[in-house]
């Protein structure tokens, strides 16, 4: 008599792997006030008088009035933002990833085989079993 026995194992794997990265940078705003008044003011006054047997008087009155404003401004607005993200890069290796075990693991699956025999001299009767 003999017995066949066979045990089937299988054995697979999945690797999942996803990463999310994120940068936000943002830089200072700077801001420049200048404003500056220039003011002058000038006046003259002179006099002059003289007297002979004739008169003369003379008088002169200058006046300068000078006002100069100035005003310089200056804004420098600086915004720096920067963000990466790199989530579209890493679904998409996740997703070859995924797929290429899949492939892998339908492709090759590992079966092991054992076989034990069991033989008798007294009956000739064959069992053939499958375990899985």
């Amino acid at each position: 008599m003999s017995i066949y026995v066979f045990n089937l194992i299988h054995i697979s794997g999945q690797t999942d792997r996803h990463t999310d990265s994120q940068t936000h940078r943002l830089t200072a705003d700077r801001h420049t006030d200048r404003h500056t008044d220039l003011q002058t003011h000038r006046q003259a006054d002179r006099h002059m008088g003289r007297q002979t047997d004739t008169q003369t008087d003379r008088h002169t009155d200058r006046q300068i009035d000078r006002q100069t404003d100035r005003q310089t401004h200056r804004q420098t607005d600086t915004q720096t933002d920067t963000q990466t993200n790199t989530q579209k890069d890493t679904q998409t290796d996740t997703q070859t990833d995924t797929q290429t075990y899949t492939q892998t693991d339908t492709q090759t699956d590992i079966f092991l085989l054992n076989r034990f025999i069991i033989e008798k001299t007294l009956k000739v009767n064959f069992i053939h079993s499958t375990i899985f």
